[in-house]
């Protein structure tokens, strides 16, 4: 009671007390509510459920579509793009490097054998890339695919840029032509006849299958 009287005493003064919460429900009418969920800010944080569930199943389909021993969702980590979702045949061209540099790194750390490896062409670093030298693109190999067979079969514009989308679908094409690349029958022979006469010939001693 005392405290309507004092406001009712003193009209003027309640319009400058600053005010002060007394840990009371607040009602907050439906049309602010409404407002809040459909602003352009919100409406990215309500999410239907088959949007998730159709991003699990992208995510999965990346983790286990392979080049050589990279997967799609390892090039897309090691792939530079924009906010808006597109990127550059550079860009694509080191993603591709890095991923052929440590494909080479585990197959020379985990081989049963140590001769032959000077032989092999190291992979050049980033600064060393030029990726306009077709014996680069040639060279360089993720799996059985190349990165020139890569850079040839994205649709770029003429700033040399592309969707991320058709660098993703470029990969899981590609992906195929790994798992079949090695059809050439006279090198398979070779690789067999080669290792089989190293069996034989207790380590490859043999004069009989020596290259």
């Amino acid at each position: 009671m005392e405290l309507q009287t004092n406001v009712a005493r003193h009209p003027d003064q309640s319009r400058h007390r600053r005010k002060i919460s007394l840990g009371l429900p607040i009602r907050i009418s439906s049309e602010r509510v409404d407002s809040a969920v459909n602003s352009p800010v919100n409406a990215l944080a309500v999410r239907s459920p088959s949007i998730d569930s159709e991003e699990k199943v992208l995510e999965y389909q990346h983790r286990h579509t392979f080049i050589g021993t990279a997967s799609l969702e390892d090039f897309l980590y090691a792939l530079e793009a924009s906010d808006a979702h597109t990127t550059t045949k550079t860009s694509v061209a080191k993603a591709f490097a890095r991923l052929a540099r440590r494909e080479e790194d585990v197959a020379r750390n985990t081989a049963s054998f140590a001769e032959g490896w000077r032989f092999v062409t190291p992979g050049p670093e980033d600064e060393a890339l030029d990726i306009a030298d077709p014996v680069t693109q040639a060279r360089i190999k993720l799996g059985n695919v190349s990165l020139g067979e890569l850079l040839a079969v994205v649709e770029w514009n003429g700033k040399e840029e592309a969707l991320v989308v058709a660098v993703v679908q470029a990969f899981n094409n590609l992906s195929i032509l790994d798992r079949h690349g090695d059809v050439s029958r006279t090198a398979r022979d070779v690789r067999r006849w080669m290792v089989e006469g190293k069996a034989e010939n207790g380590g490859g001693n043999g004069e009989k299958r020596r290259l």
